[in-house]
């Protein structure tokens, strides 16, 4: 009786591999209409959509066509070229790296970086979607960054400074630098020659005290600056040579 019951199975065998075959063939047939996706409340399979998200979110960028217009781009994460209504700027024909966030189309927030020179502009729409803020600015607003290029202490004419940079990657160049006790943030643009004035005034008498240190660039390394000449006034009764010097500690580029 075992066995009959055995060959029955065994004949119904072909039928139920053939199903099987069939209910493959079905689902394979259906392309990705087969596998839910994956929702804020349901497990499921990831979409592609899904997927370029993710990517996004662990820093991948999507390339878009050249020329793409970044006013019209979903929040995501982008790389492309001459990019429209970006910065207008000569330097933005090449990379560019976009930011776009997002809580609703009023409300979106733009990040453009050109990737050659790593400036970095943010612009910010908020409340009609027009780009006219009532608050904010409308225009695009560039990030300053500073690069510590040196740190030390420096006050004696003729002395060479190494930079760990070249300088002439920055528009600006800050020193900051001591005089009478006082530290001072000064911020110059970037030339071959650089002159940094100061003033002070004294607090025992009535008097004020000058100082001047030029610094002028290797011309042959773009990576050292010499402490040209560094000299000192102070003006009392009469204007006289002024025994304390100003001081230089740290040097940044800016960009």
């Amino acid at each position: 009786m075992e066995q009959d019951s055995m060959m029955i199975k065994l004949t119904d065998l072909p039928v139920a591999v053939q199903k099987a075959v069939i209910g493959l063939q079905a689902h394979i047939g259906s392309g990705d209409d087969a596998h839910l996706a994956a929702d804020k409340e349901h497990n499921g399979f990831l979409t592609v959509e899904q997927l370029r998200m993710i990517k996004e979110g662990l820093g991948e960028r999507l390339p878009i066509p050249d020329g793409s217009d970044m006013l019209s781009l979903k929040p995501g994460r982008y790389v492309t070229s001459n990019v429209k209504n970006g910065v207008d700027r000569d330097d933005t024909a090449g990379i560019a790296y976009i930011d776009v966030d997002s809580l609703d189309d009023k409300h979106i927030q733009y990040n453009h970086t050109i990737a050659y020179n790593g400036k970095s502009f943010h612009k910010i729409i908020h409340g009609y979607g027009d780009g006219k803020n009532v608050s904010a600015p409308n225009g695009w607003g560039e990030e300053r960054r500073f690069y510590s290029l040196w740190k030390g202490g420096i006050s004696k004419a003729g002395t060479t400074i190494q930079l760990t940079d070249n300088i002439d990657k920055f528009e600006f160049v800050s020193f900051v630098i001591a005089v009478a006790g006082q530290e001072m943030l000064v911020t110059v643009k970037r030339n071959d020659e650089m002159v940094i004035d100061l003033t002070n005034l004294v607090d025992t008498q009535i008097g004020m005290s000058f100082y001047e240190c030029v610094l002028q660039k290797d011309p042959k390394d773009n990576t050292k600056l010499l402490l040209k000449s560094n000299i000192s006034y102070a003006l009392f009764d009469k204007l006289i040579n002024n025994t304390d010097f100003a001081e230089i500690w740290q040097i940044g580029g800016v960009m």
